[in-house]
């Protein structure tokens, strides 16, 4: 897939360290970045507010701060991508773009987004690119979630959304399976396959992870060809995915 010089053509997230009832602890915390660094994934997203109670909201921020003090060799091999809150003309012009995009949340192909950034020649960065988690097979029930994951109140883990969707995850699993990958890099796959093609210009997933062999798993890139690509997107198009995309109700609060 091509990418302009130097741009790996995976990030790594790190909102799901930090972004949960229990955070990943430092021992485990710290192989995953450092398994992102070894294969390539040299480009790191957090968040001033990647922080829930009783941690403090600039939690992702600190654990960042723990690992270059421990690591300071690795400061100079990644290159960090904050979200946060800064005057209008520190951000502009506007060099990349992130939005949600996945298997399951394809919009801005069709609302414009992906167009409007190959017309600008902006990056896209996704995220959620496996669906919270939930296109990698590994949640098969509600159970299966945390309690006070903050996905229980997302429209698509409701009791009345969450299994009609799973027979989309059934699909993506059976496809993986046929194609000798796993569910997680077949959804990667997917993004990546869409990447300078005739209505998308530069397309990058952010996939998180919280353990060194997730990071591994998701940065072993993986090409589809364009018949396998196009049995994916008609198995999506036989689908239609039932609930709001995140909390339930906010969905007009979404800029992406």
């Amino acid at each position: 897939m091509a990418s302009p010089k130097g741009l790996p053509t995976t990030r790594f997230g790190l909102l799901g360290m930090t972004w949960r009832p229990k955070v990943t602890p430092d021992e485990q915390a710290f192989p995953a970045m450092k398994a992102a660094i070894a294969n390539g994934a040299t480009i790191w997203s957090s968040s001033s507010i990647y922080g829930m109670p009783p941690e403090k909201p600039t939690a992702g921020l600190s654990l960042l701060r723990r690992y270059f003090e421990k690591y300071p060799e690795d400061a100079s091999k990644v290159t960090l991508f904050i979200r946060a809150c800064f005057d209008t003309q520190a951000v502009c012009p506007v060099r990349v773009v992130e939005v949600e995009f996945s298997l399951w949340s394809t919009e801005i192909l069709t609302n414009g987004v992906a167009a409007t950034c190959k017309d600008l020649g902006v990056p896209i960065l996704t995220y959620a690119p496996l669906g919270y988690g939930f296109l990698t097979g590994q949640i098969r029930k509600l159970e299966d979630i945390p309690q006070g994951d903050v996905r229980h109140m997302f429209g698509r883990f409701q009791p009345q959304t969450f299994h009609k969707n799973l027979a989309l995850v059934g699909k993506v699993n059976e496809f993986a399976q046929r194609r000798g990958i796993t569910p997680a890099q077949l959804a990667l796959a997917w993004i990546r396959a869409h990447s300078n093609t005739s209505n998308c210009g530069i397309i990058i997933p952010i996939p998180g992870a919280t353990a060194a062999v997730r990071v591994e798993e998701n940065c072993k890139e993986v090409q589809l060809s364009v018949e396998e690509k196009q049995q994916l997107d008609e198995i999506l198009e036989s689908f239609q995915i039932i609930g709001e995309r995140q909390i339930v109700g906010r969905n007009s609060d979404l800029s992406g």
